[in-house]
């Protein structure tokens, strides 16, 4: 379907912090006509479930939507698969590039982090304002 629609290349950007992250926006090359976002297609995707017996698990099953919906829940597919926790505390951000031509896959995740450097530190008597050991 994407081949016989000229695309190329599809991009997925995504972007978190605090507790949550989101896909931002996914982008066709070269630029498509709307309604190829929202053509209903066919697609596997991961659904999680709880059973208090035995947990979390995970199936995957055959669904019918909208192109946009495919392409994102492939992209979390990917994200999770890395194990990078991107959305917590400071977040993170990434990209996921499907290059149709090619037939791969490439993705970037990257974590922000917040460091700091002591650049000054001493203790001086209150009297007289010198230096103390």
């Amino acid at each position: 379907m994407l081949r016989e629609h000229k695309v190329e290349r599809i991009s997925v950007r995504f972007a978190g912090y605090g507790d949550t992250g989101s896909i931002e926006e996914i982008s066709y090359f070269p630029t498509v006509k709307a309604d190829i976002h929202n053509r209903p297609i066919r697609y596997k995707k991961f659904t999680s479930s709880f059973n208090s017996d035995i947990g979390w698990t995970e199936q995957l099953v055959e669904t019918t939507g909208p192109l946009d919906d495919a392409i994102e829940s492939l992209s979390y597919d990917y994200i999770q698969e890395t194990g990078v926790d991107w959305y917590n505390n400071e977040g993170g951000f990434g990209e996921l590039i499907v290059d149709v031509v090619a037939g791969s896959v490439s993705l970037s995740v990257s974590v922000n982090q917040t460091y700091s450097i002591t650049e000054f530190s001493a203790i001086r008597d209150i009297l007289t304002g010198e230096e103390v050991d």
